[in-house]
């Protein structure tokens, strides 16, 4: 596109060589922005009524104010009209504690500290949207110079939570420790609309943990170990629904504005279904772990082991388009995490001129189990077009789900593809299947410090080991040829695999045995048919998605005292940083350069896996002066 027109220099319209929008137009003219301004505080009150117990009052507000505006230019092939809609968006969260706080000495060996108190959260949000189309003059460029309005919303959220919580803990002569905790959550959010004064808007959870320091009851100064301490815990957490899933709403929609000017208001049901007997979401976890310094503190040692479970999964649930709705939100299922954290800190060098050189190593290994997908045994939790996550039971978390070739063992990636003796083309298998695990086989970082007469460097590297990706930035590419190592894009080509019946999606045997595919395919019918690439089966666009990181770089310099000490300052400490330096996903397509880590759904979204043409992460450099006065 470099050097070639984008513009019409008569009306400014569009210009390309294809039916779409050229990207150098839509980037000079449509154009979306959005300013932000944001308010927060926090106070502190806190007045102690004896020696050993203190009331306390804290609260804090977080609000913000967000006026979104969205501009389609006039002379584009999307929208030739033109379009212009604005969205403005307020969220607030006001949250507060009351609580009374006690530390004294039950005996010489026994200590007690007590913590309990209320909780009230409230959360608001507000969102008024206005859409246009038909700009009359691209100079005015508001909802004041559009021939229709599309369309208008003003949608409004309201939360309040109110908590009961206590936290007990018991030390014994400073190394052994029980804790209890218990809280008590009633969310407006379960409230149920048929009848408002049940109980189910009211939830309670406790906990228990235990820690021992083994160091400080024996005595180890004749072994390496300078500190260590034995823990396990077993704790419940308890997690409220989004607002409105416990009803079945209408909306309000424009007037019908009939032929003799006569107005019908309009409302229309909605396509999901809420439940009025919704509950509380309940996570359970048990944990041990153990941490052990050695040498002095020069080598520390932090592991954990710990199984979650979830219970009572509030999501939603396809229904079938007879029953009038589309989804029902419901209580479904069990989802079973269990893994290992392991922390490793080592001071490698450590010398009397000042040079010192740290490493801290995390390293993260998790395993997801659907063990209850409620009635059906699954979800579909969402995606676009052919690919999407499923929570299947039996399976880890989040599957990809979608089309797959049929192969002369179904249930092995690495048996022979079945190829349509027809046309040359693989066959897919009539419904769509699993297609690949986004969940990794661990995740590892590692921070080295080295530290020198003020100056200090830090290096931050990430290594994800596997989980798997679709990729559309890689199937579109692929599509069209436009890979580096797709040189010899023109050549005639024989897909790998043996013939097979596209009726039963089972191999064709000749003297019981398989036959080779030799029936060849054009070019075209390589790149723009079911062979591979974005018209291929879900399947052939996935890759592993291990990759290999240097996240951060900064170099530091804190400035001696002696030469501060005659400035306003207390501290000062320039740095230099850049982020996201170099990246290495050895198992994609070779030439794409594509950051696994940018995907295209948002977090809230829970779809994981899946790259939708995102835009791709950028390096960051930055200047920091910290100083105190």
């Amino acid at each position: 596109m470099i050097g070639w027109p984008s513009e019409n220099p008569v009306s400014g319209g569009n210009i390309f060589y294809r039916a779409l929008d050229n990207p150098l137009w839509l980037v000079k003219y449509n154009r979306f922005s959005s300013k932000v301004n944001r308010a927060f505080g926090a106070l502190t009150l806190s007045y102690p009524l004896t020696s050993w117990l203190t009331a306390n009052a804290r609260g804090g507000f977080n609000t913000y104010t967000d006026g979104q505006r969205s501009l389609t230019r006039t002379g584009g092939v999307t929208d030739p009209n033109g379009r212009v809609w604005t969205r403005d968006v307020t969220n607030s969260e006001y949250d507060f504690n009351y609580f009374l706080a006690a530390n004294t000495n039950l005996s010489d060996d026994l200590d007690l500290s007590v913590t309990a108190g209320l909780n009230q959260n409230q959360r608001e949000y507000q969102s008024k949207f206005v859409d246009g189309d038909g700009i009359i003059d691209n100079s005015v460029q508001n909802l004041a110079a559009v021939t229709t309005v599309l369309g208008r919303s003003d949608f409004r959220s309201l939360q309040r939570l109110y908590a009961a919580y206590a936290d007990v803990n018991i030390g014994f002569k400073k190394y052994l420790y029980v804790g209890i905790t218990a809280r008590n959550d009633w969310s407006s959010t379960l409230v149920n609309p048929k009848n408002p004064t049940a109980s189910q808007n009211s939830y309670f959870y406790p906990g228990v943990s235990t820690s021992f320091v083994l160091s400080d009851a024996m005595d180890l100064s004749s072994t390496p170990i300078s500190y260590a301490k034995i823990r396990a815990s077993f704790t419940q957490v308890g997690n409220e629904a989004r607002p409105y899933q416990t009803a079945t709403v209408y909306s309000i929609n424009q007037p019908f504005v009939s032929s003799t000017g006569t107005r019908i208001n309009r409302a229309s049901l909605g396509n999901t279904l809420g439940n009025a007997d919704l509950v509380n979401e309940l996570t359970k976890e048990l944990e041990f772990g153990a941490d052990l310094r050695l040498f002095n503190g020069r080598v520390g040692i932090d592991f954990s082991w710990f199984k979650r479970n979830s219970f009572n999964q509030i999501t939603s649930t396809d229904l079938p388009s007879t029953s009038g709705f589309s989804s029902a939100i419901v209580n479904a299922g069990e989802i079973q995490n269990k893994g290992i954290e392991l922390g490793l800190n080592l001071d490698i060098v450590k010398t009397d001129n000042g040079f010192n050189w740290n490493t801290s190593v995390n390293f993260t290994r998790i395993r997801s189990l659907i063990v209850d997908a409620g009635d059906g045994s699954e979800i579909i939790v969402g995606g676009v077009l052919d690919i999407g996550n499923i929570h299947r039971e039996g399976q880890p978390y989040g599957m990809l789900f979608g089309t797959k070739m049929a192969r002369v063992d179904n249930n092995d990636i690495n048996s022979p593809v079945l190829i349509n003796k027809t046309d040359g083309l693989p066959i897919f298998l009539p419904t769509n299947e699993i297609v690949g695990d986004p969940n990794p086989d661990f995740i590892m970082g590692m921070i080295n410090t080295f530290s020198f007469k003020g100056f200090t460097l830090t290096a931050l590297f990430d290594w994800k080991q596997g989980g798997q990706v679709f990729t559309s930035t890689g199937a579109s590419l692929l599509l069209r040829g436009q890979l580096a190592f797709q040189e010899d894009r023109e050549a005639f080509r024989v897909i790998p695999g043996v013939y097979g019946n596209p009726q039963t999606y089972e191999p064709v045997l000749v003297d019981g045995k398989t036959v080779e595919n030799t029936t060849g395919i054009t070019p075209f019918e390589s790149h723009f048919s079911k062979g591979f690439g974005a018209y291929g089966a879900s399947e052939t666009n996935i890759y592993d998605g291990t990759v290999y990181r240097l996240r951060e770089v900064s170099l530091a310099y804190t400035f001696p005292k002696s030469v501060v000490k005659n400035t306003p300052f207390g501290n000062l400490r320039l740095s230099v940083s850049g982020r996201n330096l170099w990246f290495l996903a050895p198992n994609f397509l070779p030439d794409l350069n594509m950051d696994p880590e940018v995907l295209g759904f948002t977090a809230a979204s829970n779809i994981q896996g899946i790259e939708l043409g995102t835009t791709p992460t950028t390096r960051r450099f930055g200047v920091n002066l910290y100083a105190t006065f």
